[in-house]
């Protein structure tokens, strides 16, 4: 089939008046979803993580809701006993959406763009050489690295068709592989998707795709029937609409903590009495009850209880005590003046914390977390800028504090997102510790990636824990439940923890 063109691609999108409306055939009934993100642009398919969700495209494995690695296009896949060399063997059959076969040197070649593309979780991996076998691909390594298949699963790795790129590389349409085709693109908001066979009655046929920035409009719209499934739920919004009897309010615990990037090369932050000080002033329980609805996700430590392979021993907890964060401002020299905020060597305990509204409890949190500090004499200013602002500020050095939300499952498997954040050689570093480095963290993490032996991994584990647990180059605040709601004419819902994917293709009409 030819390679559609960007115009055509764009071109023939339906209204979205027309994409939201309902019939109660079947066969016409367009599923309508509302999420936070829309779609990036083709330029590298940043939005590669909202074309796995939709299911439009695979990957050669996957994650299933508990977390677990499955064959996805591979059927199935094994290491070699020197650990250096992977074979997955492709599933029968399959075919892209432009009508091309799913090929061995079809994924070789598409793995082999994606490694090259900075932000893409397979650029990190110690890859020699990929190549098709037969009906396999085979992946060597320069050295062993037991988490490759949790990389091939990540949203970065999804497989698209040859016929997707134009002549001269880029990336001019979407052709993957998944039970639903991107039939059309209205502009970065809009996105529509049509099932690849033909379901079975009450199965979704058509989807119509909405980004909407704001938590409460997405609310509003599920409320007023001009949606029938949305994501992020803002707290207020959640509690509002579990009042309402047509509909479902669905809150599963993910692997998503909130937390404060701390700057330690900023002089008062390279003092661990400081961030001491600043983690025991956050009154993370009253904040996550009054401004969370839900005093449990208040973190006790980093990780959640979600994943208790990745829990501190021996009960070890992140506490509220003023007076104790109080005594150590002392202890490192700050000292309260005048209007109550404390001074040293003639310069303020002051600084800016920046967030953003995307998700739709941080600024509140934020001003939850300025009110605490100033309790003890640490003076906070809140800037609400976009992500990629902390990013950058973070990579130049110019962050002092940061309010974030941030996946463990980016990688299904945690060690690929902590090597990103801790590890000080890590050339994707921005999102986690800034400034700060541990040689024994690195080599945790080299040991954990290199081994499939779990007491090493255990071994491996206990010590990135209670290292960022006492030497806090982040402050966890709190973790997170994946909130979703829909309507009650939609039954078989699941809410993803480790969101790799909105499962459209196992929902159905009730009626």
């Amino acid at each position: 089939m030819a390679t559609l063109s960007r115009r055509t691609f764009v071109a023939g999108v339906a209204t979205t008046a027309a994409c939201l409306t309902a019939s109660a055939d079947h066969s016409a009934r367009t599923l309508r979803v509302v999420g936070s993100r829309g779609f990036v642009g083709f330029s590298g398919l940043a939005s590669s993580h909202l074309i796995q969700n939709l299911e439009i495209a695979e990957t050669l494995v996957r994650a299933d809701d508990s977390g677990q690695l499955l064959p996805a296009l591979a059927s199935h896949f094994h290491v070699d006993s020197d650990y250096m060399t992977w074979r997955f063997k492709l599933r029968e059959q399959a075919i892209f959406h432009d009508g091309s076969a799913v090929t061995p040197q079809a994924i070789v070649q598409e793995l082999e763009r994606i490694r090259l593309r900075p932000a893409a979780a397979l650029s990190r991996v110690p890859i020699a050489s990929i190549r098709a076998e037969g009906d396999s691909i085979v992946i060597a390594l320069t050295r062993p690295f037991a988490l490759l298949p949790a990389y091939l699963a990540a949203g970065s790795s999804i497989i698209l068709s040859p016929g997707s790129y134009g002549s001269n590389g880029a990336l001019g349409a979407i052709f993957g592989s998944g039970p639903y085709r991107l039939a059309s693109i209205k502009d970065a908001n809009n996105l529509e998707m049509r099932a690849v066979d033909d379901p079975s009655d009450h199965a979704i046929r058509t989807v119509h795709y909405m980004a909407v920035n704001d938590a409460e409009t997405r609310a509003r719209m599920l409320e007023a029937g001009n949606a029938h499934l949305i994501y992020n739920l803002s707290p207020a919004a959640r509690e509002r609409l579990r009042r309402n009897p047509a509909i479902r309010v669905v809150s599963t615990a993910g692997p998503r903590i909130r937390y404060v990037m701390v700057n330690t090369s900023d002089p008062r932050l390279a003092d661990i009495n400081v961030r001491r000080a600043l983690s025991l002033a956050m009154d993370r329980i009253n904040a996550a009850r009054i401004l969370l609805r839900s005093p449990n996700v208040a973190a006790s430590q980093m990780m959640p209880p979600i994943l208790p392979d990745w829990t501190l021993p021996g009960g070890q907890m992140l506490m509220h005590d003023e007076e104790q964060a109080n005594s150590l401002l002392e202890k490192a020299g700050w000292k309260r003046e005048k209007g109550g905020v404390r001074q040293k060597d003639g310069k303020r305990l002051s600084f800016t914390l920046n967030t953003y509204s995307m998700r739709p409890e941080l600024p509140s949190l934020a001003e939850a977390l300025q009110a605490q500090w100033k309790k003890v004499g640490v003076e906070v200013r809140i800037s609400l800028v976009t992500p990629d602002r902390i990013l950058s500020d973070s990579r130049s050095g110019a962050l002092e504090l940061a309010l974030i939300a941030r996946s463990y499952f980016v990688v299904p498997d945690l060690v690929g997102t902590l090597s990103e954040d801790f590890d000080s050689a890590s050339p994707a570093r921005g999102w986690g510790a800034v400034g700060w480095s541990s040689s024994e963290v690195n080599d945790a993490l080299r040991r954990y990636e290199n081994s499939t032996d779990e007491s090493v991994r255990e071994t491996s584990r206990k010590v990135i824990l209670r290292i960022i647990h006492e030497e806090l180059p982040i402050l966890p605040h709190s973790w997170f439940e994946s909130v979703l709601a829909h309507s009650a004419a939609l039954t078989n819902v699941s809410n993803n923890p480790f969101e790799t994917s909105f499962s459209i293709s196992r929902m159905r009409w009730a009626s």
